[in-house]
């Protein structure tokens, strides 16, 4: 419990800093993410994903945010008739009810809840799930929903620009050669990567906004719904009521597929005009709500686990 409080106070900490001294967090914002993407999130990868052992298994938690992507997807078609919604709602519930908050927030509470062993899932559910999936048929569905195209080029030069992913792939080629990080190396690359959580939630909380707009309540709804609830019970649907899986890689699967809304996600949808506010909206309410449904949800999974 004086872990979880910790990872709150974090976040708190940062909602603080931007409400009263805005100009500071403006000005250390960049340089936290920065940190996080080009050290912190690399160095976990290589860490952890140069010591796992190829397996079939290992395309579960790599499948949770294709899977959560394509029947956002669905959710939000279904719901279009019913709401109302224009394509820039529609685009924007997409990419922020489809892709989670798997790394800046995900990687803390995993590790508080599973310590390092879960990290090694944690880290497949964000780089070839969540990153790659935004990479690709997010900025796809960003571009469609505001009538823009995007070509070949334009991917390849997004993903491959991307740190983390490019961490992905150098330990999938010392997995090819059969080495990983040892000794001094392999020390200083686990004490970046402990960075990474009080770093991240301190940026997540200098990131949050809070304005209330009441026409968007419905879609709001709509989109925490779809993330904080449905998502998770999804994946439990799939993985162990369809495919009878168990086990801790599981367990990480379901609580990572209801973290909140990515925050890369809302900048897409900023930068592609698929309502702002709605955006913003999601990532202040569903991220400290996450905190606790996601630790609610833990909770049930060890009662009847």
């Amino acid at each position: 419990m004086a872990g979880f409080g910790l990872l709150l106070g974090l976040l708190l900490s940062g909602v603080l800093v931007q409400r009263q001294w805005p100009d500071l967090a403006t000005a250390v914002l960049p340089w936290l993410n920065r940190w996080i993407l080009w050290m912190a999130i690399p160095a976990l990868t290589l860490v952890y994903l140069t010591r796992l052992k190829p397996s079939i298994s290992l395309l579960a938690p790599i499948s949770v945010a294709w899977l959560l992507f394509g029947l956002a997807f669905i959710w939000v078609r279904l719901l279009q008739p019913v709401l109302k919604l224009n394509r820039q709602t529609q685009g924007c519930l997409i990419l922020l009810a489809g892709l989670g908050n798997t790394s800046f927030v995900g990687f803390p509470l995993i590790r508080h809840f599973y310590g390092e062993s879960g990290l090694h899932t944690a880290v497949l559910i964000d780089q070839p799930g969540s990153f790659l999936v935004l990479g690709t048929f997010g900025l796809i569905t960003a571009a469609a929903h505001a009538g823009e195209k995007i070509t070949r080029q334009q991917l390849f030069k997004r993903v491959l620009g991307f740190p983390p992913f490019l961490a992905f792939l150098l330990a999938i080629l010392c997995q090819l050669l059969d080495w990983q990080p040892t000794g001094q190396l392999a020390q200083a690359l686990t004490l970046l990567g402990q960075t990474l959580s009080p770093l991240a939630l301190f940026a997540v909380g200098l990131q949050l906004s809070f304005e209330l707009d009441k026409t968007l309540f419905k879609p709001l709804i709509a989109g925490l719904g779809y993330k904080l609830f449905l998502a998770p019970m999804l994946i439990a649907l799939i993985y162990i009521g369809g495919l009878g899986l168990s086990g801790e890689m599981v367990e990480v699967c379901i609580l990572e597929a209801g973290m909140g809304p990515m925050i890369t996600a809302a900048i897409v949808a900023n930068s592609y005009q698929l309502q702002p506010k709605l955006a913003s909206l999601m990532l202040g309410i569903g991220i400290p709500l996450s905190l606790l449904t996601v630790s609610g949800l833990h909770a049930l999974l060890k009662a009847f686990g």
